[in-house]
């Protein structure tokens, strides 16, 4: 019976990781973590944010470039941070914001 409730819990603890990390993709990132119809905004952060480091890096490098750079400048590897991040600096005068 002790097995059933373990197994039982860490069965809802990976369902509660798994809707948080596809909500974050949804609606911040504007797409779904598959490959086929992948994310049109970085998404930061969650619970799942170790999974990046081995499967989603090198994608993440290639499809954000610098924005993605900056993002791991300011975000601790394997550590998360507690507090949130400056702001992005404002674009040089005489220069405008990049459309989405």
């Amino acid at each position: 019976m002790a097995r059933r409730v373990a197994g039982a819990i860490l069965l809802v603890a990976g369902v509660v990781v798994l809707l948080n990390a596809f909500a974050r993709f949804v609606l911040k990132g504007i797409g779904t973590p598959a490959p086929v119809a992948p994310t049109e905004k970085l998404v930061v952060g969650g619970l799942v944010a170790g999974f990046v480091r081995w499967y989603e890096e090198p994608t993440l490098r290639r499809q954000f470039g610098q924005e993605y750079e900056a993002c791991t400048r300011e975000v601790p590897g394997w550590w998360p941070r507690f507090r949130p991040s400056a702001p992005p600096a404002p674009p040089p005068a005489g220069r405008s914001e990049p459309s989405s």
